[in-house]
């Protein structure tokens, strides 16, 4: 049997949830909407459903504990391909070893696991501290992003702590999604396209003037090390940085 879900973690999760209800015995693969899956294979379409998400999720905690929680989480926001089978490799071993869990790190699947969730930490860390706002024309703070991993769900938390009395979104152009905080509530939304028109409030282009005339100033141009300065700040991130803006190679 495969089980098809919508790519969502909690959809994920729900798969999981289905392919223990059937018997793990039958299960061939899990896959994320239209991913291509056997030729023969019978398929079940998975709905996703919060309560029978945090279900999985809460027992997978209970079991195996936060740290192997986590690892399962940041791994599934890798993004890598294949990542349903390996993780639903890991998920099951979760449960039959338990706290078991920590000593079979080792084994393949567990390490692969362990990696990417390495991956998508390590980028979320350096954009919570590279991660631009700007003060648009109607007052709201708006960062974009376009990470290698899906970080969005991990950079909004400390962002919502960070920024508590400001109304702002980081939008994700890649993945076209926003995570938006209202000074109330945080949300993901979709975000179908790109609006070309935002306009920055007057401040706003002030402020990015003087700190790029500033950024230019304290440069030394003896000491210009292009790539030193990439092994701190890859060159992904600069065309979100205002002080790489009107720089040879910014882009």
């Amino acid at each position: 049997m495969i089980y098809r879900y919508d790519g969502t973690f909690p959809g994920f999760l729900c798969a999981v949830y289905e392919a223990y209800h059937d018997g793990t015995s039958h299960t061939e693969g899990i896959c994320a909407g239209t991913a291509p899956a056997g030729l023969f294979s019978e398929e079940k379409e998975v709905a996703s459903r919060e309560e029978t998400a945090l279900r999985v999720g809460a027992a997978f905690y209970r079991n195996c504990g936060r740290a192997a929680s986590q690892w399962l989480y940041r791994a599934f926001l890798a993004e890598e391909e294949g990542r349903e089978d390996v993780l639903f490799t890991y998920v099951r071993e979760g449960f039959r070893l338990k706290r078991g869990l920590y000593a079979r790190r080792a084994e393949p699947w567990a390490w692969t696991v362990f990696q990417w969730a390495q991956k998508t930490g390590a980028e979320a860390g350096k954009l919570m501290g590279l991660v631009r706002f700007r003060e648009l024309a109607e007052g709201l703070l708006y960062a974009e992003i376009s990470p290698t991993h899906d970080v969005l769900p991990l950079l909004a938390p400390h962002f919502r702590k960070r920024l508590s009395g400001e109304a702002w979104a980081i939008h994700d152009v890649r993945r076209r999604r926003a995570a938006c905080w209202d000074r109330h509530t945080l949300f993901l939304a979709e975000v179908p396209e790109r609006a070309e028109d935002i306009r920055n409030s007057e401040s706003e282009e002030a402020l990015q003037r003087m700190w790029r005339t500033y950024y230019r100033h304290i440069a030394v141009t003896e000491r210009h090390n292009p790539d030193l300065r990439r092994s701190f700040m890859p060159q992904k991130y600069w065309r979100y940085l205002p002080e790489m803006q009107e720089r040879p190679g910014s882009r």
